[in-house]
């Protein structure tokens, strides 16, 4: 299924729930659909330390859209899942013209293709 819509998100609905109405229904979601690759030990460890400004924007932004694995945005910027590991600048295209994003395979692919870990064989893009 193919869903276009604006990333931006209501301030309304967002106002109206609290965070824990929010976990309530993220739980039930959970039970219900099962839970992504990353796992329910790695999330924890990323929500306990509060301090992955990256994480928090990520998850803010794929709230409305949880399943995507895609997102599109012509001249966009990168969602990094975490603020570790992002790279300081990214290299030239071999012609030397500056690299313009386009758009990003969502982590959410994987549990679609069923991996489970990365110990196994390597996915080859």
């Amino acid at each position: 299924e193919i869903v276009i819509e604006s990333e931006e998100e209501s301030k309304e609905e967002e106002s109206q729930k609290s965070e824990g109405e929010r976990m309530t229904e993220y739980e039930a979601y959970v039970q219900e659909k099962g839970r992504g690759s990353l796992g329910k030990e790695r999330l924890e460890e990323f929500e306990a330390k509060g301090k992955d400004k990256a994480f928090l924007k990520f998850k803010k932004k794929i709230r409305s859209e949880p399943e995507q694995v895609i997102r599109y945005r012509r001249s966009g910027r990168v969602l990094w899942v975490s603020g570790e590991h992002v790279p300081d600048c990214i290299p030239r295209c071999s012609c030397g013209a500056e690299r313009v994003f386009e758009f990003q395979v969502m982590p959410q692919l994987l549990n679609y293709l069923e991996v489970d870990s990365l110990t196994g064989p390597s996915i080859d893009w």
